[in-house]
C-alpha cells in the first residue's frame, strides 16, 4: 500500500531520482531541499490522519536542524517514521525499508496513567507564559510553567517517578542559558516516554500557535527520535 511521505534532500538530482523511484513505488511524496522548508510543510497539517508515514532526510542534513524537527514531529505525530538517509544507500535498500514499515502492525500503546504534570512549559516571555498556561489549563491540561531553564531543570528534579513526569515539554530552541535540544535530551534519558514540542521564533509565537497541535501525544508510540 502506498505511503505518504516527505522527503529532505539537498541535492536536486538525487532528489528528482528519489522522488521519482518512490512515487513509481506507488507511494505518495512531497519533496523539500532543508529541514527548514519541512518544518514548514509538516506546519500545515493540522490532523494526524494527514500526517506523513515517513518522512526520509538526507543525512547530511541532519544537523541543520534535524534534532528541533524530529523533537516536533514525535510530538505532533507519534506514527510516523523518521528515516535518515545516508548517502551510500541505494534505492533499493530505501524500498526495502519502506516495505518493512508498510506492513508493520501497529500495536496498541499501553494505558498510562494521567500523570500529576502533563505539560511542562517553558517560556521566557512573562505575559505570553500566563496566556499559555490559561489556555492550556481551560483544554483541561494540568501545565507547570517555567520562566528559564534553570527553573524546569528544578521542576524535573524533585520528579522520582515517571508516572509522575511531564508528558509533553514545549519550549524554544534557544535560552541565553542554554538550548532546549540539550534540555529535552537530558529530560528524555530519564523519562523516555517525554516528548518536545518546539515553539516558533520570538516573531512568530502567538498563544493560538503553541496551543494548537495536540498536548497529549502519549497514547500512540513515537520515538522522539525526536529528540529522542
Amino acid at each position: 500500500m502506498g505511503m505518504n511521505i516527505l522527503l529532505v534532500e539537498g541535492d536536486a538530482r538525487r532528489r528528482v531520482a528519489i522522488g521519482r523511484h518512490l512515487t513509481h513505488c506507488g507511494h505518495r511524496v512531497t519533496i523539500s531541499n532543508t529541514i527548514g522548508e519541512a518544518r514548514e510543510i509538516v506546519r500545515f497539517v493540522r490532523y494526524k490522519i494527514e500526517a506523513p508515514h515517513a518522512v526520509i532526510v538526507a543525512e547530511n542534513l541532519l544537523r541543520r536542524g534535524g534534532a528541533e524537527f524530529r523533537a516536533e514531529l514525535g510530538a505532533r505525530f507519534p506514527a510516523t517514521n523518521w528515516i535518515p538517509l545516508p548517502h551510500d544507500r541505494d534505492l533499493e535498500w530505501l524500498s526495502e525499508w519502506l516495505e518493512k514499515v508498510s506492513v508493520r502492525p501497529s500495536r496498541p500503546a499501553a494505558p498510562r496513567r494521567m500523570s500529576k504534570l502533563d505539560v511542562l512549559l517553558i517560556e521566557p516571555d512573562d505575559r505570553l507564559r500566563r496566556a499559555i498556561t490559561v489556555r492550556l489549563a481551560a483544554r483541561g491540561e494540568r501545565v507547570g510553567a517555567c520562566r528559564t531553564l534553570s527553573e524546569a531543570r528544578d521542576a524535573l528534579a524533585v520528579v522520582t517517578d515517571r508516572d509522575a513526569a511531564p508528558l509533553v515539554i514545549i519550549s524554544p530552541v534557544g535560552f541565553t542559558e542554554g538550548d532546549g535540544i540539550s534540555f529535552y535530551m537530558s529530560a528524555h534519558r530519564r523519562f523516555p516516554e517525554i516528548r518536545w514540542l518546539v515553539s516558533l521564533p520570538p516573531s512568530k509565537r502567538t498563544v493560538s500557535a503553541l496551543t494548537s497541535s495536540p498536548s497529549r501525544p502519549p497514547t500512540a508510540e513515537s520515538s522522539p527520535q525526536t529528540r529522542g
